[in-house]
């Protein structure tokens, strides 16, 4: 690796915008567990390449797992102006949001990715444990059930549904979608 290292090191050297090599840094420092230099090297290439959706993404879903949500939050939303299709980006937005316990701002996230790609099974899932987290148990079942109307076979979704009823006390119904799952 670190023959590789110094050879994409030199690469940016002569050509600072030589957007691969930063990529290829990120990754070996990944892979040899060195998470701040990845971040270091990420922060390095969204500041040259503010564009480049994934590479936002990456740099903040290390900042994510660093609990850095202040930090990961507008990389996740630069990510969704610039590429409003990659999904992945509304997943962890979501995430972040869920893990600072905004679950009001989880259901508008998830509402917005459900625009885009209206039966995307990750949002469905986000919104209705959003809803769940607030205690409005009747919504996150509202949710599944409106999605399974869609998707009668989904066995993952009856999972999620007889959760919800539980939460719920709604022991029988619980019963009956888990059955289903």
């Amino acid at each position: 690796f670190d023959e590789a290292l110094e050879y994409f090191k030199k690469a940016i050297e002569l050509d600072p915008h030589c957007w691969s090599a930063y990529n290829h840094i990120a990754y070996i420092y990944n892979k040899q567990k060195k998470i701040d230099e990845v971040i270091t090297t990420l922060e390095k290439h969204t500041a040259i390449f503010p564009q480049d959706y994934y590479a936002c993404n990456t740099l903040a879903s290390f900042y994510f797992a660093k609990k850095r949500m202040n930090d990961a939050i507008p990389l996740f939303q630069r990510a969704i102006k610039t590429k409003p299709d990659f999904m992945l980006s509304y997943d962890n937005l979501s995430a972040c949001y869920m893990d600072l316990k905004e679950y009001n701002e989880v259901i508008l996230i998830c509402d917005s990715a459900l625009k885009i790609k209206p039966l995307y099974y990750k949002a469905i899932q986000n919104k209705a444990a959003a809803y769940a987290h607030l205690k409005k148990n009747d919504d996150a079942i509202a949710v599944m059930q409106d999605f399974l109307k869609l998707y009668p076979n989904h066995s993952l979704a009856y999972g999620d549904l007889g959760t919800y009823y539980e939460l719920d006390k709604r022991y029988d119904e619980a019963i009956s979608a888990y059955k289903k799952s």
